[in-house]
């Protein structure tokens, strides 16, 4: 059997190993997708209190892409009731969920819906003769308006 040494020379290698990880590591950094970064979200919310086939809405701008998310909760929780998201670029709806709530709805905006334009509204409709009072929120990409 061999005996071990510790050479100088084997040391430094060794030592040289854990710098030049980070380096590697960090430096491969720069190349991560533009997708990863950080996508600055507002939120608007509305209460509402509504009879039979009223419905309450926030209007919003969409000017870059991401993640459109919007809840609705109400009481009576028992009372069925539909949460729509409407877009720019078609006369329909681009997403609808029903139910006795609370209810979700996600939609990711891309480069094509922003061709199409910028306006949105998330609606609350009631679906029954009993009334139901809530709150309806919206968080979409985007950064708050400067206050002047």
């Amino acid at each position: 059997m061999k005996p071990r040494t510790n050479h100088p020379t084997r040391l430094w290698g060794s030592a040289w190993s854990f710098p030049v990880f980070v380096i590697l590591l960090f430096g491969s950094m720069a190349f991560i997708p533009a997708t990863n970064r950080f996508v600055e979200e507002r939120e608007l919310q509305t209460a509402f209190e509504l009879v039979c086939l009223e419905r309450a809405s926030i209007d919003f701008t969409v000017e870059e892409e991401g993640v459109i998310f919007a809840t609705a909760e109400w009481t009576p929780q028992g009372t069925p009731a539909a949460l729509i998201l409407y877009g720019p670029g078609q006369m329909n709806y681009y997403e609808r969920k029903e139910g006795k709530g609370p209810l979700k709805v996600e939609f990711t905006v891309t480069t094509r819906h922003l061709a199409r334009g910028t306006d949105w509204s998330i609606a609350m409709l009631n679906q029954k003769e009993e009334k139901i009072s809530g709150m309806l929120t919206v968080r979409f990409p985007g950064k708050d308006p400067k206050a002047f």
